[in-house]
């Protein structure tokens, strides 16, 4: 943990092996693990080695990081028997677990186009997000469209969530920028706006400012460009990459 704060991925790395050799499978270790391999961008190598280390060990926590992974990459195979899985392990779960098991049958069932089941359990997750999504699922003739553009995930660093965006995009296009140059381009404690812009526009990119909505996110995803999105508080601001949308959810 401390190697991974300096940013020392790869050291911290070897140092989960060297664990591992000292104690097979264990576990806090394992978890670790997988994590880092999802820090380096190794996503599938990470879903490879909790499946395997659930053959080893019995972890209702192993089986929510490996569903989680595998949510991310759209990577759906298998999910229903590792929530029958949680739910044999998670014999003490708490009821922040039970709901999040519900959540996810509701999402896998969403998916899948069983509705009318994935409603029964969103009706058992409170809050307002769960509340609409089942009453959007029991309308007539409901169905999904849901569109994900192919993007590669890049990391931030402390306080480089913008350049880690626009390298995400530079990518897309083909453009071989790392986030380390944009950093070294723009960065000062954090990115400001019109940096940004200067960047896009001094490296072959259009920058267009405009407010986002759902429709006005689908328009622009349906013709093929992911974009950038700012969230700013009074304090703080964050950057990231609009990939795609859920009609169904009305989420990005």
């Amino acid at each position: 943990s401390i190697l991974l704060s300096a940013e020392r991925r790869i050291e911290a790395f070897e140092t989960i092996d060297n664990a591992l050799a000292m104690k097979s499978w264990y576990r806090p270790a394992v978890q670790m693990r997988a994590r880092i391999l999802h820090m380096l961008g190794r996503v599938d190598e990470a879903i490879e080695f909790l499946t395997q280390g659930l053959e080893y060990i019995q972890s209702s926590p192993m089986v929510m990081q490996l569903m989680t992974l595998k949510r991310e990459v759209d990577d759906h195979a298998g999910m229903e028997l590792l929530a029958d899985r949680f739910d044999q392990l998670a014999v003490a779960a708490g009821e922040t677990e039970r709901l999040w098991i519900m959540a996810r049958r509701a999402d896998l069932l969403a998916l899948r186009g069983n509705f009318a089941k994935a409603a029964d359990f969103a009706d058992k997750v409170p809050g307002e997000y769960y509340e609409g999504l089942s009453r959007r699922m029991r309308l007539p003739g409901v169905m999904n469209v849901r569109k994900r553009l192919p993007t590669e995930f890049v990391l931030q660093k402390h306080n480089t969530c913008a350049p880690a965006t626009l390298a995400a995009i530079a990518m897309f296009w083909k453009r071989p920028i790392t986030m380390e140059q944009i950093v070294d381009a723009i960065c000062y404690d954090g990115t400001y706006d019109h940096n940004e812009r200067i960047w896009a526009h001094e490296n072959g990119f259009a920058a267009r400012e405009f407010t986002v909505t759902l429709e006005a996110a689908r328009h622009i995803i349906d013709t093929g460009m992911p974009f950038v999105l700012h969230t700013v508080e009074i304090g703080s601001g964050h950057s990231q990459a609009v990939v795609g949308y859920d009609l169904l959810r009305e989420t990005l």
